[in-house]
């Protein structure tokens, strides 16, 4: 029965002395657990009390009693002290991210978009406020909170707003994170950070950019969600960009329109005018921005337009029999791993497929800058020139070794900019989402439109994995098991071994 008094009285003092600490520490949840962790301290320890009455009474135990009293007393002082530190920092928001990538710390470009807004902005999450998609979502935004006043989030249970969700066009299985600003509505492509800052930036931008995609030739469409050629996945990555995009046709006669921040040539099937091809190079002369997407084997009447740009599109087909993607896909999809420096790859990592891509060579031309070769293939690659044949391919005598150029790019003299790819597959919906080619693409339209000194920002991977989402009573009861619960059955033991030895 002693024993069993002497573990009741470390167990009540423990718990009375942890429970303020804990609840500090848990930032005032969890009070009433709290409270009555307090109160059943209190009890252990005055049964316990009552329990060694007539031993604390006696003179010999005055001594013991006040070396107890004083050991009580310095750690209930080092609790509190604890505690105020504790209550200090957390008001002083101070934070410290250990993680190798930096996942939980703000990218500057946030940073900026967050200190950029001058007026009040509405988050409206459309999740259940107990859903861990919205804690994800406060947590996140809680670190823009820091840096602007003007951001507010609000969690809306769609069956309970079906008003909004029809207003909104909101869907189960679309975005589900938007942002009002007055009249004025964007969405989030997603959950992560880089998704909420494009949309940042994308409202508090004034005018949209705006490119603009050639038909008339067979060429990808801008509307055309099935088929693998199509460029509907790529709009929809502009749009995400915070870019419009447009079709456009150059058979009226009628020049681009002044808000065109470039132009989008993607595959060409059929022969474009000599009328056409002069009215591209007159664009390119006064400054215009051209992306040129290429085809092998496709004779578009283009090289009028290519020796402009002094670059010459062979007429052969890049194969790669030893890599990677040829294990999956095939010789014909070639990966494009040696990039130059340019602000287009600055900080790429991820290679890119090139599915059907043809070889390009930058020529050397009087009173003309050689275009810059951007992206290579690998050295294992060749040029096959005679690709129509059914006979087994090779390295032929007279053929190109790689590495050869895949994408090139170049400055005119009248601030006029362009970028050739010698394959334009990897702008359609088969290709664009794999690997690198959605940000190559978004880069090089960035660049031709003279949006590279705008903050962008795309997602951070991660070295680890998050392994699920933590709700708010999950991520409560963890936080108690860690900072009360645990620590007070630690120190609980310790104080009864204390207590056995210093009376045994």
């Amino acid at each position: 029965m002693d024993r069993l008094a002497r573990l009741a009285g470390a167990l009540g003092a423990s718990a009375l002395a942890l429970a303020p600490f804990a609840w500090f520490a848990l930032g005032g949840r969890w009070g009433g657990a709290l409270a009555a962790q307090a109160g059943i301290g209190a009890l252990l320890l005055g049964l316990s009390l009552f329990y060694h009455r007539d031993r604390l009474a006696r003179p010999s135990a005055g001594r013991g009693a006040f070396f107890l009293a004083f050991s009580a007393l310095a750690g209930l002082g080092l609790l509190a002290l604890l505690a105020a530190l504790n209550i200090g920092l957390s008001r002083a928001q101070l934070e410290l991210d250990l993680t190798a990538e930096s996942l939980h710390t703000l990218d500057p470009a946030s940073v900026e978009a967050a200190q950029a807004l001058q007026g009040e902005v509405e988050i409206l999450a459309f999740y259940g406020p107990a859903s861990r998609e919205f804690a994800w979502i406060e947590s996140l935004v809680q670190g823009y909170q820091r840096h602007s006043p003007h951001l507010r989030l609000r969690a809306l249970e769609p069956s309970r707003h079906p008003e909004l969700v029809e207003r909104y066009g909101v869907r189960l299985e679309g975005r589900r994170l938007l942002l009002r600003a007055g009249d004025r509505v964007e969405r989030a492509a997603g959950l992560e950070e880089a998704d909420l800052t494009a949309a940042l930036l994308r409202l508090g931008a004034e005018a949209r950019p705006k490119v603009y995609a050639l038909t008339g030739h067979g060429e990808g469409a801008l509307d055309d969600s099935a088929g693998p050629r199509g460029l509907a996945t790529l709009a929809q990555a502009l749009d995400e960009e915070g870019i419009d995009a447009a079709p456009f046709s150059l058979l009226s006669g009628e020049p681009l329109p002044s808000d065109a921040a470039a132009l989008i040539v993607a595959g060409p099937q059929r022969p474009l005018l000599d009328a056409e091809l002069e009215a591209l190079i007159v664009y390119l002369d006064m400054g215009g921005r051209l992306l040129l997407l290429l085809d092998p084997g496709v004779d578009a009447n283009l090289r009028p337009l290519l020796d402009h740009l002094a670059v010459q599109a062979e007429d052969d087909l890049l194969l790669d029999a030893g890599g990677r993607l040829a294990e999956r896909y095939g010789p014909a999809v070639v990966a494009g791993a040696q990039f130059t420096a340019h602000p287009i790859t600055e900080g790429f990592t991820a290679a890119v497929a090139f599915p059907t891509a043809r070889s390009l060579t930058p020529l050397r031309l009087p009173g003309q800058a050689r275009p810059t070769p951007l992206v290579l293939s690998g050295e294992a690659s060749w040029g096959e020139t005679d690709y129509t044949s059914e006979a087994a391919v090779g390295l032929s005598q007279g053929e190109r070794q790689g590495p050869l150029p895949l994408v090139v790019l170049g400055e005119t003299p009248t601030e006029g900019r362009y970028l050739v790819f010698g394959d334009a597959d990897l702008a359609g919906n088969q290709w664009l989402p794999l690997l690198g080619n959605r940000d190559l693409l978004l880069n090089s339209l960035g660049w031709l439109a003279a949006l590279d000194d705008r903050p962008t920002l795309r997602p951070r991977r991660r070295a680890a994995s998050r392994l699920i989402f933590l709700s708010r009573t999950d991520e409560a009861l963890l936080r108690l098991g860690t900072l009360d619960l645990l620590p007070l059955a630690l120190a609980a033991v310790g104080l009864a071994i204390w207590l056995r030895r210093r009376t045994a």
